[in-house]
């Protein structure tokens, strides 16, 4: 299912004739009409998850502990998410301080209902191990934060879906877009902030509006 969803998704990307960064707009009550995201399963129905959720999908992940896990195990918290990759010299450290700027300024009592989530396009490096590495090295000892490595089907699945572009340039780099995606607590995208270093006011704006 995986691979038919992927290949769905870049026959319609390519179709438009264009790379253009998403939107930061709410998705509207039409679009989720229209655009599902995936088909629910059995599972995802009884926890009550919409067909626009990214949490229908059923790729496995391991996280920076090592353990194996599911985009169901954010649901219920507000989930402020990116990809790239650990080795990355310069997009990848703006987009942590982006999210670390749009965590250090939300209200105190928001911060415990919000999570932050970075995904990694370069599996074959970004073991696990590596992940808890690069989380010392980022001084991310939160509970709040989590890392997330996959294999290539899956990280590719996500970032048709979250409108993420990469490419290998080398054996060591990648050119990715630079996007923070909001999902609310069921995994619906809520908010895009395109670019590095940039304003988080809309942002902060979208998770205060849909905190319990």
């Amino acid at each position: 299912m995986k691979t038919i969803l992927s290949l769905f998704f870049l026959i319609v990307l390519s179709s438009s004739g264009q790379q253009t960064m998403p939107s930061t707009e709410t998705p509207s009550a039409k679009q989720k009409e229209t655009d599902a995201c995936c088909p629910a399963t059995t599972q995802n129905v009884a926890e009550n998850i919409t067909a626009e959720s990214l949490y229908n999908l059923t790729s496995e992940w391991k996280d920076q502990f090592n353990t194996t896990r599911t985009l169901l195990s954010l649901k219920d918290r507000i989930q402020v998410l990116t990809m790239g990759y650990t080795t990355c010299q310069y997009a990848c450290p703006r987009l942590f301080a982006d999210m670390r700027t749009i965590e250090d300024k939300l209200d105190p009592q928001i911060q415990d209902k919000v999570s932050f989530v970075f995904v990694s396009i370069d599996p074959a490096r970004d073991t696990p191990e590596r992940l808890a590495q690069y989380t010392k090295e980022n001084e991310i000892e939160d509970k709040n934060w989590t890392l997330l490595t996959g294999d290539e089907e899956s990280v590719q699945e996500l970032a048709v879906l979250l409108g993420i572009q990469f490419r290998k340039l080398n054996e060591t780099d990648f050119a990715h877009s630079n996007l923070i995606t909001v999902l609310n607590q069921e995994g619906e995208i809520i908010h895009r902030q395109p670019g590095l270093l940039s304003d988080p006011t809309a942002t902060i704006l979208s998770i205060n509006r849909i905190v319990d």
